[in-house]
């Protein structure tokens, strides 16, 4: 299942930045169930970009699917995913490796549009 979604990046520096390709890992209880890419983006100074990921749900392994279809059915639509990824940007003569984790609760029944009914992310830069 293909699905797209938008991430916005953000710059509160004095000096843009490039944000390069982005591989985000998505995984239900454990289980990678699939990934998303993002472009590379620029962000202009003390603003932002809103950058698409293309997601694919592709990699769903038979305990998990049905793990996920009991979730599913039990709690309203309603399916608890975890979002680990990273990416580089540049920021003038800086290079910071960015990292996420994401715990997200998305409504299936929107699907193939992603709506996020719960999401809380920790962030983690290294120079």
């Amino acid at each position: 299942m293909g699905i797209r979604t938008e991430a916005k990046l953000y710059r509160f520096a004095g000096v843009g930045a490039i944000a390069e390709h982005g591989i985000f890992n998505i995984s239900y209880r454990g289980h990678v169930i699939g990934s998303a890419a993002t472009q590379r983006a620029s962000v202009a100074p003390a603003s932002h970009s809103v950058v698409w990921a293309d997601v694919k749900v592709d990699r769903v392994p038979t305990v998990a699917g049905m793990l996920m279809l009991q979730d599913i059915t039990n709690n309203n639509t309603q399916l608890p995913v975890e979002v680990d990824g990273s990416l580089l940007a540049i920021a003038g003569p800086f290079r910071v490796h960015c990292k996420v984790h994401c715990d997200l609760v998305t409504d299936v029944s929107a699907l193939p549009v992603a709506k996020f009914t719960h999401k809380k992310c920790t962030y983690a830069y290294m120079v």
